[in-house]
């Protein structure tokens, strides 16, 4: 699937394209000399907060006749944002940089269905991409620059009957748990702005607009498709937030 794919190659694409970066940098002269201020090539990367206003409504108005709430991790003013959780990184010398980026949030919430068969529903968000960074400007402590990340992302939604004990005869009886699984094609165009708050350290905000679209069906665990489902589009505003390492 998408997201999980390219989660796993997240970091291997980071590493190949800084180190290519790096070396063609290298192979230029000493005395290259780069314009409008900008000197802080190189690389590096951390770990990475990110808040998305995502919009379940459609999902949750599918979920009928309860339409549970996905209320996300805060609420400022009206807005609901998600909080997911990952990393990323990148390389280069000169303006343009490249590198990968991955993510991953989880939201439960009581649902219970009108046949009673489910009491709890789980959503989870995975995925990354390859990244492309260009430096508009900069100097050693400060830095400005506009790029993108294009991948895939995996929304699994999972329904489950949770109950402290049973007996064999009632676990037999039918289906405890539900697994519904829909791949998206992704890009997030970006603006960051990175501050150096020691020569190794320091912390990236972007922001930035996600959109998904998916080109399949959801599906259940044995790759059965389920047609008609909901958000066939997804988008959302983003804010990233990265505690940075590396030049």
């Amino acid at each position: 699937m998408w997201g999980k794919r390219v989660v796993a190659i997240v970091l291997v694409s980071m590493m190949v394209a800084s180190y290519a970066v790096a070396a063609l940098g290298q192979m230029q002269t000493q005395s290259r000399k780069i314009h409008m201020g900008v000197n802080n090539s190189g690389g590096g990367g951390g770990p990475m907060l990110t808040g998305a206003l995502f919009d379940f409504s459609e999902l949750e108005k599918s979920l009928l006749p309860q339409s549970p709430a996905f209320a996300g991790d805060l609420t400022v003013d009206k807005y609901k944002i998600s909080l997911l959780w990952g990393g990323g990184g990148f390389g280069g010398s000169g303006r343009l940089r490249f590198g990968g980026q991955g993510w991953n949030g989880e939201w439960t919430i009581a649902y219970p269905s009108e046949s009673k068969a489910f009491n709890q529903a789980t959503l989870t968000i995975e995925g990354g991409g390859f990244l492309m960074d260009y430096l508009l400007m900069g100097s050693s402590r400060l830095s400005l620059s506009l790029g993108t990340v294009i991948g895939g992302t995996d929304i699994t939604l999972t329904l489950d009957n949770k109950f402290p004990t049973s007996s064999w005869s009632e676990i037999v009886k039918g289906p405890k748990s539900l697994e519904l699984t829909r791949s998206y094609f992704m890009i997030e165009p970006y603006l960051a702005l990175q501050l150096k708050l020691t020569s190794f350290m320091g912390i990236r905000v972007s922001a930035g607009y996600l959109f998904q679209t998916s080109f399949d069906d959801w599906q259940l665990q044995d790759e059965t498709k389920i047609k008609n489902g909901p958000l066939k589009t997804m988008t959302a505003p983003v804010f990233n937030v990265m505690l940075f390492f590396g030049k």
